[in-house]
């Protein structure tokens, strides 16, 4: 369920209609079609999806799937009320466990949104169960080590995340808040599997769960390779942009259509040329991407470090056709799950020569060539009200 807004005490910018219609996954597996495709929609079967990276991207529009992100809660439209699922989360440090948790509460003393209480467990005393109560998400970030202990953000020894990020919804027009729970792990060195990974597990809480409970792995890593758009060049030495077409739903309320359209080199200047094209987000309208106005622009990165990263604006804000590939940002250090999401569309990094491209939370995101079993094609002037029709009501 993703419509709620952060102030769950004003609820004055949420039409009645618009509380009750709750947005999930978009099946894309025919409602939007190239202009040039040969295929019936019939003919085109569904990509079975593996909740990680392009297999996710492949077959729905949804949100980065960065480990539990606003999964945690159910929402009551009548009341506006976040409600922890009963579920368990067990964390895993190279396959290991590492320790149990559980939201129990989004609310404070006062019934004020926006403070997390947790218990939790951790392997190394199974037999106690802990209470812990953050720091309200609305006033900022909010983050744990491995030992549940809260800690300062930008330490290394960052593991959870609690925040809030803003996510475009389509089918109402405007942007809502949504507190979610991430894993910090930005990768480093060549590693090809993540360090941590979260399992949920089916349970009423903490003190009715071990350590040897079964649980459905969920995505909790943040490689290149299992990002929802992951490297887009097969390595330092062979340059080959992939041509996936993708679909972005920005916090800026457009909607993007781009690529990486070409990758270039000279010396330790690497050049990721993308194609954008954008529209002004109207989902009452007929919206279709006028191809006239597509732009090809570079965006910089420097291979004369490790790493290096860079934070990208797709369209310009104040202009409905308008691309711009806007740095908005230059970093040295991954940002993992701490990547900022105000007007942030794309993370650009480097690393030891190789590019890939993120999502900020709380980005939605299709790559519909892959949806369309279309494999590699030309960007078109896609019809986009079937799309927005398509989102399920729960």
């Amino acid at each position: 369920m993703y419509i709620q807004q952060d102030n769950q005490q004003n609820t004055s910018f949420i039409m009645p209609s618009l509380a009750l219609l709750g947005i999930s996954t978009l099946f894309l597996c025919h409602c939007v079609e190239p202009a040039n495709s040969d295929l019936e929609p019939d003919q085109i079967e569904p990509v079975v999806e593996d909740r990680t990276g392009l297999e996710l991207a492949s077959s729905s529009f949804g949100e980065d799937p960065q480990e539990i992100g606003p999964d945690w809660y159910d929402y009551e439209p009548r009341t506006h009320v976040l409600t922890p699922k009963p579920v368990v989360y067990k964390l895993l440090d190279e396959g290991e466990p590492l320790l149990l948790f559980e939201v129990t509460s989004y609310y404070d003393d006062k019934g004020e949104s926006g403070t997390f209480s947790l218990q939790y467990k951790l392997e190394s005393d199974p037999q106690t169960t802990h209470t812990l109560t953050l720091p309200s998400v609305k006033e900022g970030t909010a983050c744990l080590d491995q030992h549940m202990a809260i800690t300062p953000c930008e330490s290394e020894d960052t593991l959870l995340v609690f925040r809030i990020a803003s996510r475009v919804l389509p089918t109402a027009g405007f942007s809502v808040n949504e507190p979610g729970i991430y894993i910090h792990q930005p990768f480093r060195g060549e590693r090809t599997s993540p360090r941590y990974t979260v399992e949920h597990i089916g349970a009423e809480s903490v003190d009715d769960t071990s350590f040897d409970a079964d649980g459905i792995e969920a995505p909790s890593s943040f490689l290149p390779s299992h990002s929802r758009v992951g490297w887009v060049h097969p390595s330092a030495e062979d340059l080959t942009a992939r041509q996936d077409i993708y679909l972005h739903a920005t916090s800026t309320m457009h909607i993007a259509q781009w690529q990486v359209a070409s990758i270039t080199q000279e010396g330790s200047d690497l050049d990721v040329h993308l194609k954008i094209t954008c529209q002004k987000l109207d989902p009452s309208g007929d919206m279709v991407f006028d191809m006239s106005t597509t732009q090809t622009i570079p965006v910089s990165l420097s291979t004369a470090t490790s790493f290096d990263g860079a934070l990208i604006q797709l369209c310009d804000p104040e202009q409905p056709s308008t691309a711009t590939a806007k740095t908005l940002l230059q970093t040295d250090e991954p940002l993992g799950a701490l990547l900022p999401h105000e007007q942030v569309d794309l993370y650009l990094e480097q690393h030891q020569g190789r590019t890939s491209i993120k999502l900020a939370p709380g980005t939605l995101l299709l790559n519909w060539t892959h949806a369309l079993g279309m494999g590699n094609t030309e960007m078109h002037g896609i019809e986009l009200p079937p799309i927005w029709q398509d989102y399920l009501a729960e």
